[in-house]
């Protein structure tokens, strides 16, 4: 096999290895912490059943985050919070 090839593949796959670990690296502190200042839905609740259905979600959401580290960093540095759907009932509920 060429040489130049297999140097691309290692190249690709050792930079796909590095963002999924500083996805990983980001995901831990923003699961524990940061989601509940995007979402306001996901605040750690009391009672052992609501404790036990937040990790849960936390684990759900974890491999996607790990994903999409940096879309989810850029609205935890501008503060944004769930995002609105625009759409046509929606723009012409907000005219009425």
């Amino acid at each position: 096999m060429n040489q130049t090839a297999i140097m691309i593949a290692e190249f690709l796959t050792n930079l796909f290895r590095l963002y999924f670990i500083a996805g990983f690296i980001f995901t831990i502190p923003f699961v524990l912490f940061g989601i509940q200042k995007l979402d306001h839905y996901a605040q750690w609740e009391r009672g052992f059943g609501k404790i036990i259905n937040g990790i849960i979600f936390r684990c759900l959401i974890t491999p996607g985050l790990c994903a999409f580290w940096p879309l989810f960093g850029l609205r935890l540095i501008r503060k944004k919070g769930v995002p609105s759907e625009r759409n046509a009932h929606r723009q012409l509920a907000k005219q009425n």
